[in-house]
């Protein structure tokens, strides 16, 4: 297994304990991890990566048990240090960025996604390119409200359209009818200064915009 397909794997076990505490942190207890083949040096690594990945903003180990609070499972920390008592889990308490962990999941790691992907750069300055950048670039820093609009897709793609127009909207901080007067600009000068075979944003009546996942925006530091 590579390890971008053990970085992927693992994002995967942690959506799935997600998508039950409906929470983050979530807690994923080690014992699902050592399930799936990871060693301790394996997981300490992809949480490592994950974290530089921007997929989980911190993790650490701790004890405790889970117990079902207003018909949610949730999970009490008796120690962070060494287990309790006999009923004590030992767990990995992570912090989740939600939309890039839900890309990780996808994009095998988060490297590529598919062959015929379109991969952009997107650079400190604010600059929005793909190679070569001398003939394809956007620079955005002096167009501070699309950058913003572009940053906050990154973290959070939309990939299902899980939040609408108005959630999005809001999220960023303007009106959703804004929204959709910037994003209609963007698409266009994005695609006209890139030549982009597609659009950046993809939206669905009803349901919003997403990051078209056909791209891969990789941010440079």
């Amino acid at each position: 297994m590579t390890l971008e397909e053990k970085d992927s794997l693992f994002a995967r076990i942690i959506s799935e304990h997600l998508a039950t505490q409906k929470t983050s942190p979530v807690y994923v207890p080690t014992s699902h991890v050592e399930a799936k083949g990871f060693d301790t040096s394996d997981t300490n690594n992809a949480l490592w990566r994950l974290k530089d990945n921007g997929a989980i903003k911190k993790y650490r180990r701790c004890w405790g048990f889970f117990e079902v609070q207003n018909g949610k499972k949730k999970f009490v920390i008796t120690s962070a240090n060494e287990q309790q008592t006999d009923e004590d889990a030992e767990v990995f308490e992570v912090e989740v960025v939600l939309g890039r962990l839900a890309q990780m999941t996808k994009n095998r790691g988060g490297v590529s996604k598919t062959n015929d992907a379109v991969v952009l750069h997107l650079n400190k300055n604010g600059d929005l390119f793909k190679e070569p950048r001398e003939k394809f670039c956007y620079e955005m820093m002096g167009a501070k409200v699309p950058l913003k609009i572009l940053r906050y897709f990154i973290d959070n793609p939309n990939t299902e359209y899980e939040q609408s127009t108005e959630d999005i909207a809001s999220s960023i901080g303007m009106k959703a009818e804004q929204l959709r007067k910037d994003i209609g600009e963007m698409r266009r000068t994005i695609k006209n200064r890139l030549k982009l075979p597609l659009e950046l944003f993809e939206g669905r009546q009803g349901s919003g915009y997403r990051l078209n996942p056909k791209v891969e925006i990789i941010q440079e530091n």
